[in-house]
């Protein structure tokens, strides 16, 4: 035990001490030793322990397990673990992330209406949020599997979920008929990759969140590789369309290139195909 020493106490120097045991101290200062009990994660083990702790001061006597910890207690620590380990070690699906994106595309374009999904917003209210759907969870593996999309649109709420899906919709349905995934975490504006002979007919690029933002069209070739990127599809017919169809129709000649592609027929398939109606 140090009786004086100088200095601060992580670098002090040792003046005058004297050697004791535990016994000694229990005998001495009993009066001063506190016994508690904590609830704290152990990242080891991936789950909350709860101790019991016999303390004289800032220094730990005894400590040894101490018995099963409540719901609560687990619920905190469970918490405590995401907030430590940060957003990324949770399991983000792609329907998780995109609807992050679409919300805070809504919010950049109607402040005050949405609620906050960037990462440091969803960080700052985890007990709102994520808190009740980690109910009767005690392990970090279920955490680490945990769906955060009924999580997610409970904090979005039905009524704004519903405007969400109208506004900025998961799905954008095409001339040549089928409705293909928007992608919102390409950047400020939504991306749609589809066949450039899929939007024939499409005289503008189609515009999401009651037209106040056009679509960014990744215009493909019948192989799937990016041919032009636009989010004005009326300059792309006039300007560069003809360019692209001439090169085109030598590459994919069983494709169509039609001269006026406002007047053709939008497909996914060959000439042939498109033809027999496959």
């Amino acid at each position: 035990m140090a009786a004086e020493l100088d200095g601060k106490a992580r670098e002090a120097r040792i003046f005058l001490a004297a050697r004791t045991n535990l016994a000694t101290i229990q005998s001495l200062l009993a009066a001063h030793i506190e016994e508690t009990e904590t609830a704290d994660w152990d990242d080891h083990r991936g789950t909350v322990v709860v101790r019991r702790e016999r303390r004289l001061g800032a220094l730990v006597l005894e400590q040894k397990p101490a018995g099963v910890p409540t719901p609560e207690q687990i619920a905190d620590g469970l918490l405590s673990a995401v907030t430590a380990k940060g957003l990324d070690a949770l399991s983000w699906s792609e329907a998780a992330r995109q609807l992050c994106r679409r919300v805070e595309l809504m919010r950049g374009l109607e402040p005050g209406k949405w609620p906050a999904f960037d990462e440091a917003s969803l960080t700052a209210t985890l007990p709102e949020w994520l808190a009740p759907f980690l109910a009767g969870l005690s392990h970090w593996r279920q955490v680490a599997k945990l769906d955060l999309m009924p999580a997610l649109e409970n904090r979005l709420g039905y009524g704004l979920k519903q405007q969400l899906d109208r506004l900025a919709p998961v799905r954008l349905a095409v001339p040549a008929g089928p409705e293909i995934r928007l992608d919102y975490t390409a950047g400020d504006q939504p991306v749609l990759p589809v066949k450039l002979q899929g939007v024939f007919g499409w005289r503008q690029s189609p515009r999401i969140a009651g037209g106040q933002l056009p679509v960014v069209l990744h215009l493909l070739s019948p192989a799937g590789r990016p041919l032009a990127v636009t989010a004005d599809l009326e300059s792309f017919w006039a300007n560069a369309y003809p360019e692209v169809a001439r090169d085109m129709r030598g590459r994919y000649p069983k494709h169509p290139w039609p001269d006026d592609p406002m007047a053709a027929d939008a497909t996914m398939r060959t000439k042939r195909g498109a033809a027999r109606g496959d």
